[in-house]
């Protein structure tokens, strides 16, 4: 049948014949001026072609080497070409390709769904890389599978493969898969190559509902395995979102606390490797327990509560039921250092050995200074207590109690905050911003005392003060001495029978002071006052009875104008409680003279009175014979009148006369040497002086002899 046409109006084919065509054995056969030449053939000897029952098959290559089926729809008093399936040979080869393409308004074909010789699909692609590959134009895949009754797709590897669904950038090898391998049931996460059933496993979903990241076989419902120095869980609460928790675990209020065992319901837990885990629970007990195990798995499996949190905010460790917001509780009783105990314990470290700043501390505070004491409580049970820590209400002073709950009676020590001075027995110790005190108080009776012992006790030294005598005491409670050191060299000692000793260790009388050295002049006893002129230091002396009186002094006495006097004074009388003394002698520093009983000594030494000079007791002497001068020698004597050389006025009286008389001592050593007075000079003795009261005793024989001459004279007569 040639040139017939379907009622539709169809006219772009030149030719069209059922039953005959340019070929043999066509069935149908169209020819159009708009495509190339067609055939539909059946042929039932070519069963690779699967036994085609319609076959389109272009004449010759062209600018559109394929054969294709093109539909139309009428539309506006037209027909438009609306979408085409052709088929396109494979670059020569003997497989073929097949596309399905559609117009869009504008005139121009879109391919939508693409079959490569190989069997693969693409969407959107002619180069589809896997049996099924979908390519957005912009990025994006959409997709939707939509049915009233459900809707599945089903991705089904044969026995023993893989089954994957992965996600992955355009030319880059590293990839992401979903998907199922191995035959175990199992929903892998996993990274890398993931296609040919290689990657790495990052997440497993197991058929009991178990979640395991970096495991493949979680043993709970969800099971975070890490290696070194990662985090196993790390979770961040985004800042913007107020008022949310970063992990929210809530178990139901009808579930109680987990007992190990299992024979009530669990409540809910994090769990860890099987020896730890974190209890949440429900009803009158809620709150957190944070639990351990010995063993792990098995009927043999217990649990042991470390930590409790209850809904209160109370914290336990070592107890489920904590009283207070921190409470520890142990039965341990043996410790060999602070990191390695099984007591009650708070260890605290800081490891950083390479920052003067790394500190370890534990802090406690209050609010304001009309909010309450931070301090620390120590207890022993039913026996006693003590607190240490900041008196808010005393200016923030710190203290050292009796008292488990106080800071306001019974202070032991109280350091205060404004001057660091130290009180003990006292809350409030004397003491200045510029002075740092040790303050000791015998709280109102009794002694305040300071013990330096020993570690047997038995050498004690003290400072002490006694309310009731009103006396401070320093010294020692022990027969030991009691010694003053300074630059650790001993300055004064105070031995056991109360001999003191400065500059000595050795004092043999109740105060000796030795010092001075290579001959040297050493001031070592100074007594002075802060007056100026007509002060008198003095030094006393006393008698010790009953009725103590003064027995007499030494002193100073400042005469101004660069003079001064020291004088000796004794008591009238001993008897009564008299301090009255009188002055016997007095050295006047400015002259060098001594008077006695006179204030002002004109001499080197001025009595005013009488004095005993030298014995002459027969008591005294031995070898007496008569004396007997030689009038000869005594008349060799040379008196003489002088004046004394200026550095030697001194040695002369205060005469009218300027002219003083008397003998020349060398001249007298020559005649009559006994009367010849030796004075040491440089280690050897010489002669200074002449001993004129000796020279009466010549006299006196001298005139002796001269009257003996006169009686004789008398008598020859």
């Amino acid at each position: 049948m040639a040139n017939c046409f379907p009622a539709s109006g169809l006219a772009y084919a030149d030719a069209f014949s059922v039953g005959t065509s340019n070929s043999a054995n066509s069935s149908l056969y169209v020819c159009s001026s708009c495509v190339q030449a067609t055939r539909i053939e059946h042929i039932y000897s070519q069963t690779n072609l699967h036994h085609n029952t319609l076959w389109l098959r272009a004449m010759n290559s062209g600018a559109r080497a394929g054969a294709s089926i093109g539909f139309t729809v009428v539309n506006n008093g037209g027909d438009h070409h609306r979408a085409n399936i052709e088929a396109t040979a494979n670059s020569g080869q003997i497989g073929g390709n097949l596309a399905l393409y559609t117009r869009n308004n504008n005139g121009n074909d879109n391919l939508g769904i693409y079959i490569d010789h190989a069997g693969n699909t693409g969407i959107n692609t002619t180069s589809p890389g896997a049996r099924l590959d979908v390519c957005g134009a912009d990025g994006r895949i959409q997709s939707r599978v939509e049915s009233s009754d459900g809707s599945t797709i089903n991705v089904r590897p044969n026995a023993g493969k893989c089954g994957w669904i992965s996600y992955t950038e355009d030319a880059v090898a590293d990839r992401w898969g979903i998907g199922i391998k191995n035959g175990d049931a199992k929903l892998y996460f996993a990274s890398g190559n993931v296609g040919s059933g290689g990657g790495t496993t990052r997440m497993v979903l197991d058929g009991s509902g178990n979640l395991g990241i970096n495991t493949t076989t979680p043993c709970s419902k969800l099971q975070i395995s890490s290696g070194p120095n990662t985090d196993g869980l790390f979770i961040n609460k985004i800042a913007a979102c107020t008022n949310k928790q970063g992990v929210f675990i809530s178990a139901d209020d009808s579930v109680g606390a987990y007992i190990a065992g299992g024979t009530a319901p669990d409540g809910t837990a994090l769990q860890t490797d099987g020896f730890g885990r974190m209890v949440i629970q429900g009803g009158t007990s809620e709150g957190f327990q944070f639990q351990t195990s010995t063993v792990t798995g098995g009927s043999a499996q217990s649990w042991t509560t470390r930590m409790a949190i209850k809904q209160s905010g109370n914290v336990g460790i070592g107890t489920t039921s904590p009283c207070t917001i921190f409470s520890i509780t142990t039965a341990g009783g043996s410790y060999t250092a602070p990191d390695t105990n099984n007591v009650s314990n708070i260890y605290v470290y800081n490891s950083n050995s390479s920052c003067t700043t790394a500190h370890s501390m534990l802090t406690l505070r209050t609010n304001n200074s009309t909010g309450g004491n931070p301090f620390i409580s120590f207890d022993v049970n039913q026996v006693t207590g003590w607190a240490m820590g900041l008196d808010n209400s005393d200016s923030d002073k710190f203290k050292l109690n009796w008292g488990w709950n106080t800071l306001t009676s019974n202070t032991a020590l109280t350091v205060s905050t404004s001057s660091l001075a130290v009180g003990i027995g006292t809350s409030s110790p004397l003491g200045s911003t510029t002075e740092r005190t040790l303050h000791l108080s015998d709280a109102g009776g009794g002694y305040a005392t300071l013990y330096v012992t020993n570690a047997a006790n038995s050498v004690k030294g003290i400072i002490a003060i006694a309310s009731s005598q009103q006396t401070v005491s320093f010294g020692s409670q022990s027969n030991h001495a009691l010694r003053l050191v300074t630059n650790d060299t001993t300055r004064m000692l105070i031995n056991t029978g109360g001999c003191a000793g400065i500059g000595t260790t050795s004092p043999c009388t109740f105060l000796m002071i030795r010092g001075g050295a290579g001959g040297a002049k050493t001031d070592l006893l100074s007594i002075s006052t802060t007056d100026g002129a007509g002060s008198q230091p003095s030094m006393r002396f006393d008698t010790i009875e009953a009725n103590s009186n003064v027995l007499g002094r030494i002193s100073t006495c400042d005469l101004g104008v660069y003079s001064a006097a020291m004088i000796f004074e004794a008591a009238a009388c001993k008897g009564g409680a008299s301090t009255a003394t009188t002055e016997i002698m007095r050295l006047v520093g400015s002259t060098g003279n001594v008077g006695i009983a006179t204030t002002s000594p004109s001499y080197k030494l001025h009595v005013n009175g009488t004095f005993y000079a030298a014995g002459s007791s027969i008591k005294y002497k031995e070898g007496i014979c008569n004396y007997d001068t030689d009038s000869c020698l005594f008349m060799c004597l040379k008196p003489v009148t002088y004046q004394y050389k200026d550095e030697w006025q001194h040695l002369g009286r205060e005469l009218k006369s300027q002219s003083q008389i008397g003998l020349i001592a060398e001249d007298v050593a020559e005649v009559m040497p006994e009367l010849a007075v030796l004075v040491n000079e440089e280690d050897e003795k010489v002669v200074r002086n002449v001993d004129y009261e000796k020279l009466s005793v010549v006299l006196l024989k001298e005139v002796q002899k001269l009257r003996l001459e006169v009686d004789q004279l008398k008598n020859n007569k």
